[in-house]
């Protein structure tokens, strides 16, 4: 999702020097600028109708709680995903700034065309987790011990015997 479209002084990162990586730094901060001064400003004067959340649901109670705001490079803005478990359900919180709305339009249709399939929103909530948000992830040491063991069980296995595409994780079923 996010590694296909990764900005060219992005792609050979790992293999560039100081000067690059600090070139790469500029550029990225370029990107993260404006943003950041206009979530300061709605927060400083109070007009949050800059921005919006959609929230979406499953109808069952995960113990993991997962929040963080990443840049998608594919849709060219931030989106802020949160994830917590509550009464029987566990909710995904989509934000983002109101004018970045057309920018999203696809991503968002993909969810609304998903959202009453469990396992298909599952898969799709768990690679935003999984590619984005991990660092920031909290899992119950029940659910880390059940559910992250198998996974990792599983994908060495398929990564020992090349079978890259049939990755396919959902934290939630």
């Amino acid at each position: 999702m996010i590694y296909n479209n990764l900005p060219d002084y992005l792609k050979n990162y790992s293999n560039s020097t100081a000067k690059q990586r600090i070139e790469c730094l500029k550029n990225f901060l370029n990107i993260v600028e404006p943003y950041f001064f206009k979530l300061k400003d709605a927060f400083f004067k109070k007009n949050y109708s800059i921005i919006k959340t959609k929230v979406y649901s499953i109808e069952k109670e995960v113990n993991l709680i997962s929040t963080y705001c990443y840049y998608s490079f594919e849709f060219k803005t931030f989106i802020h995903f949160s994830c917590f478990p509550e009464n029987g359900k566990t909710y995904f919180l989509l934000s983002y700034f109101s004018e970045d709305e057309q920018k999203l339009k696809s991503f968002f249709e993909d969810i609304e065309n998903i959202k009453n399939d469990f396992e298909k929103l599952g898969c799709y909530m768990s690679s935003i987790i999984w590619n984005c948000t991990l660092e920031s992830t909290v899992f119950s040491e029940c659910f880390f011990n059940k559910k992250i063991r198998k996974f990792e069980k599983e994908i060495l296995k398929k990564i020992r015997e090349k079978r890259y595409g049939e990755i396919k994780i959902n934290l939630f079923n």
